[in-house]
C-alpha cells in the first residue's frame, strides 16, 4: 500500500514549488481498466487490476534467464515529450523496476532491453538506485550514475518517483513514501557522459520491470499509480531534484478522557445492521458480533453507519471498538464520504481515514482514501507488533486535524501502538469498517473470521455547545462558524443592545 507523500500528484507538484502554470498533458491513476490501451506492451503482459497498474507473469519467454526477464510498457503520447515533469507511485517494489523516458516510439521493440530511451530504476538487489541508458541498437549501454545503497530502499517498499527533463537536463528523485526521505537525487547534463549516453532528447515515458530475480518477484506484486505528466515550461530542475519531504507537523495526542457517549451497538441480533449499508460483500451478525461471510470481486468489503444524518456527518469524535481474530489487513474508517461511493468500484472506495492492521496481520497503520475512491496511502505503519488471530481494542479519535490511534490487546489491556498525527484531508463524515477478504500468498482469510464488537461513538465535553456571533447593524451571523442570515439586526438603542 503507498503512503501518501502520495497525495493527488497534481497537489504535490504544486506543494513543492512547481509553476501552477504548468499544464497536465496526461495523468492516470489506474481505476480504469480500459486506459490500459493507452499504452504499449512488450515482452510480458501488463493489466490494470485493484486502481493500479500491475506487471503480470502473462507471456514470459521461457527461453529467456529468469534472473534477466524484463518487460517495459510505452505510454503512445501522440507527439514527442521534451520539457517535462514525470511522477507516479511505485509500491510494492521486489527487485529492479522504475521508469523510462525520452523513449524512441517508433524503435520500441520486444527484445529484454529495446527501450530507446533513459532508464531511473531501483537496482536488482533493491537497495540503491541508478540512472541509465539504452543503445541506438536496442540494446544496454549502461548506467550513467548510480546510487549507494541505504536502508530506506529494500524488497517491498513504495517509492514517489520525481522526474524532470529541462533544456537538455535531467533530475530525478526517488523517495521512500513510508519513512519520507529521498534515497536517490541526482542531475545529469544529456551527452555529457558519451560512453554511458546514448543521447535520447525527446521521446515518451513508460515503466521497465524485471519480472523475478532470485526470488524477488515483481509479476503481480510490484505496481504503479497516481501517474501525472505536466509540462516544465517554468519550473527549475532544481526543485525536483533538491525537494526534501516536509517535516510531519508536531501533533498533540487527543484527550479522550470524560468523553460523551452517543452511539452504541453491541450486535446483538440482525437488526443491529439496520442502520449500516455494505459494500463488496456481505455483512452479518452472528452470536453477538459481526461478521464479513461473502465476498464479492473486491478485495475489501466496507460496512458503513448510514442512519442519521447527523451521525453520518460528524466531525471530531471517537470510536472504540473490539475487533477479534483478525487474520490480514482489517480495522475501523472514521470520516467517511458515504455519500459518494457508488458500490462500482472497490474496497477503496470509502474516502475517509482508515486505522487497522496490515495485510500480514503483524503491524498497525493509518491509511485514507483519496477523493477519486482508490487507495490514498498509509500515514504510518509501527513495526510488527502481534500477529494473526489476535483480540485487539481499536481507538480511533478525529478532533480537528488531529488523528489519535490507539491499538490495544484485549485481555491483557496492553497498548500494542500509539500514533498521533496532523492531517486534514477529511474533515467530517460517518465510520464503520473494513475488512481485507484474503491474501491467498499466505492463506490468511478474515472472511467469516473476524469480528466486530462493541461498538462506542463519542463526542467530546462541551461538543454540544452552540456559538452564535452578531454584529451589531449586520444581519450576518456564524453559528459555530457557519454563516447565517437574520430576520433582523442586532442593534443598540438607549445603550441595550438588542437581539433578534
Amino acid at each position: 500500500m503507498k503512503k501518501i507523500i502520495v497525495m493527488l500528484c497534481v497537489a504535490l507538484l504544486l506543494a513543492i514549488g512547481v509553476s501552477a502554470a504548468e499544464t497536465v498533458i496526461y495523468q492516470n491513476d489506474f481505476s480504469d481498466p480500459y486506459s490500459l490501451y493507452d499504452f504499449k506492451q512488450y515482452r510480458a503482459e501488463w493489466t490494470i487490476k485493484d486502481e493500479a497498474l500491475y506487471i503480470t507473469d502473462g507471456g514470459l519467454d521461457p527461453k529467456a534467464p529468469k534472473d534477466n526477464n524484463y518487460s517495459h510498457i510505452v505510454y503512445q503520447s501522440p507527439a514527442p515529450l521534451t520539457d517535462y515533469i514525470v511522477e507516479v507511485d511505485m509500491l510494492n517494489m521486489q527487485s529492479s523496476a522504475g521508469l523510462l523516458f525520452n523513449v524512441q516510439q517508433d524503435k520500441v521493440g520486444n527484445g529484454n532491453s529495446a527501450i530507446y530511451g533513459y532508464t531511473f530504476n531501483a537496482a536488482r538487489t533493491a537497495d540503491f538506485f541508478a540512472l541509465g541508458s539504452g543503445n541506438q541498437k536496442g540494446g544496454w549501454l549502461d548506467n550513467i550514475n548510480t546510487g549507494s545503497p541505504k536502508k530506506d530502499i529494500y524488497p517491498g517498499a513504495n517509492i514517489h518517483l520525481m522526474l524532470i527533463v529541462k533544456g537538455g537536463k535531467i533530475g530525478v528523485n526517488a523517495i521512500n513514501i513510508d519513512t519520507d526521505k529521498s534515497v536517490y537525487s541526482y542531475t545529469y547534463s544529456i551527452g555529457s557522459n558519451a560512453k554511458k549516453d546514448a543521447l535520447f532528447t525527446e521521446g515518451s515515458v513508460g515503466f521497465r520491470v524485471i519480472l523475478d530475480y532470485q526470488g524477488k518477484v515483481n509479476a503481480n506484486n510490484l505496481h504503479f499509480d497516481n501517474l501525472v505528466i505536466t509540462t516544465a515550461n517554468e519550473t527549475d530542475i532544481a526543485t525536483i531534484t533538491g525537494y526534501k519531504v516536509p517535516a510531519p507537523v508536531v501533533a498533540t495526542r487527543i484527550d479522550t478522557k470524560g468523553i460523551v457517549p452517543i452511539y452504541t451497538n453491541n450486535f446483538d441480533d440482525a437488526s443491529a445492521l439496520d442502520e449500516f449499508a455494505q459494500f463488496y460483500g456481505t455483512w452479518e451478525v452472528i452470536d453477538g458480533r459481526l461478521y464479513l461471510t461473502d465476498v464479492e470481486t473486491a478485495a475489501d468489503s466496507l460496512c458503513l453507519y448510514n442512519g442519521k444524518e447527523e451521525l453520518k456527518t460528524l466531525k471530531d469524535y471517537v470510536l472504540d471498538v473490539d475487533m477479534y481474530n483478525v487474520q490480514t489487513q482489517g480495522g475501523a474508517i472514521v470520516r467517511s464520504q458515504i455519500d459518494q461511493i457508488t458500490g462500482k468500484g472497490s474496497g477503496s472506495d470509502f474516502r475517509g481515514y482508515f486505522t487497522f492492521l496490515s495485510f500480514t496481520g503483524e503491524k498497525g497503520a493509518i491509511g485514507l482514501g483519496d477523493p477519486s475512491g482508490g487507495w490514498g496511502g498509509n500515514l504510518e505503519v509501527s513495526q510488527n507488533i502481534t500477529k494473526p488471530g489476535a483480540n485487539v481494542h481499536i481507538q480511533a479519535a478525529v478532533k480537528g486535524s488531529v488523528i489519535t490511534y490507539y491499538l490495544t490487546e484485549i485481555g491483557t489491556g496492553k497498548i500494542l501502538w500509539a500514533h498521533t498525527e496532523a492531517h486534514d484531508y477529511w474533515e467530517q463524515g460517518t465510520f464503520g469498517f473494513r475488512l481485507c477478504t484474503k491474501i491467498h500468498e499466505t492463506g490468511l482469510d478474515n472472511v467469516s473470521n473476524t469480528s466486530f464488537d462493541n461498538l462506542v461513538i463519542s463526542t467530546f465535553p462541551g461538543a454540544d455547545k452552540t456559538e452564535i456571533k452578531m454584529t451589531i447593524d449586520s444581519l450576518t451571523a456564524t453559528v459555530n462558524g457557519e454563516a447565517k442570515t437574520l430576520d433582523a439586526a442586532p442593534i443598540i438603542r438607549n445603550s441595550r443592545t438588542m437581539l433578534p
